[in-house]
């Protein structure tokens, strides 16, 4: 069974431009193990941003060794959705899953507003053919899962061969509060477009005084994103003990971290002196994920040049006001997208082939494995 959307057929719906009841839900740090034993530690905390004195002035190299891509999928590849939910319910474990239409990446969405925005100004930088798993979460839900899928989820660079300094100036602006964590994800909730979404996002650290960092070293603060709420947020520290999720799963699950205020997350982004940032890039980021703050860096030759961070919601709101069509397109998307997925149930594969075509093939799979270990299905058909 296969289904076209054709971009024409995404007409803008109106009044369906914002993102409302936005929520913090919970989060996790994946902990490097073994493969074959996935292990998050929940809440989990970011890296601490902690530059250098302005004295200081680090040489870095470029990035080498080991790049994780997709910390979900290349530490647990048989179910890269699965540490969503586990550290959702550890949060939360009355929450009510029923109540969302779409769970995701935030990924997903910003690959489906590219699509969109095919004739944008970087529509030849940002557009590339993506695909996307879809799968209905059980037989009488109303949830879809959209679980992102990228071609590689890591790959190995010998030194010498990149150019890109965002790893080792994370490494050098960062410190680690958990040993040997790496990949923090945030999880939010909101309303877009008539549907209720829980969204989840990688972050790249916290600001441990957000709103009153000092200007060292070039670097400024504005206010934090404030419209993220969350009745979790402190900065209490878990214990350290750990606990296999079910008999269904390999995941590891440690009680572990510090829940840190939302208005302190970062995003870093680092870019050579000459390059220009490019706001349909990053944009669409902010606006998906409620990211509260962003770091732009800039290099020349290893050496940071000037480090700033802005405030995200003024980003996002820009963006998304430059873009309010687009944005409605996106939620009439969504919609059919849902209406096609839950009509018959089961899974899906959304796949864009090639920037000339101008739909979106939605196709039924009648064999792969579920997107998750059969115990979090019976969140769905609880009482």
């Amino acid at each position: 069974m296969k289904f076209m959307i054709h971009r024409r057929d995404c007409y803008p719906l109106a009044q369906r431009s914002t993102i409302t009841n936005v929520q913090h839900l919970s989060s996790y740090s994946w902990i490097e193990a073994p493969l074959g034993t996935p292990t998050i530690a929940v809440p989990g905390t970011p890296p601490r941003w902690t530059p250098p004195g302005p004295e200081q002035q680090p040489q870095l190299h470029p990035d080498h060794g080991l790049i994780i891509i997709d910390h979900n999928a290349y530490r647990h590849p048989k179910s890269p959705m699965e540490p969503l939910f586990r550290a959702l319910y550890e949060s939360d474990p009355t929450f009510d899953i029923r109540q969302i239409d779409i769970v995701t990446d935030a990924s997903n969405l910003c690959k489906l507003l590219h699509y969109l925005d095919y004739s944008g100004p970087s529509a030849n930088f940002l557009h590339k053919p993506f695909t996307i798993h879809a799968e209905v979460a059980g037989e009488s839900s109303n949830t879809v899962i959209l679980s992102q899928v990228e071609p590689e989820t890591h790959e190995i660079v010998q030194p010498g061969h990149s150019i890109d300094y965002t790893n080792e100036f994370k490494k050098t602006y960062t410190v680690n509060e958990i040993a040997r964590s790496t990949g923090h994800y945030r999880i939010v909730r909101y309303s877009f477009g008539g549907l209720n979404y829980v969204v989840r996002y990688e972050a790249d650290a916290y600001i441990p005084n957000p709103g009153i960092q000092s200007d060292t070293n070039g670097l400024q603060s504005h206010e934090p994103f404030a419209s993220v709420n969350s009745s979790s947020d402190s900065h209490s520290l878990a214990s350290g003990s750990t606990s296999t999720s079910t008999s269904t799963s390999t995941l590891e699950i440690r009680n572990q971290g510090r829940q840190v205020p939302t208005d302190s997350i970062l995003e870093i982004r680092v870019r050579s002196s000459g390059s220009v940032a490019l706001l349909d890039e990053f944009g669409p980021r902010h606006w998906v994920s409620r990211s509260p703050n962003y770091l732009d860096a800039r290099l020349s030759d290893g050496l940071i040049q000037e480090h700033y961070i802005e405030n995200a919601v003024t980003i996002a709101a820009f963006w998304s006001g430059r873009n309010k069509t687009k944005v409605k397109q996106l939620a009439a998307l969504m919609e059919k997208v849902v209406q096609l997925v839950k009509g018959s149930g089961g899974r899906y594969v959304i796949t864009c082939h090639s920037l000339e075509l101008k739909e979106l093939v939605v196709e039924k799979v009648e064999e792969g494995e579920a997107m998750l270990p059969s115990d979090l299905y019976s969140k769905w058909n609880r009482a």
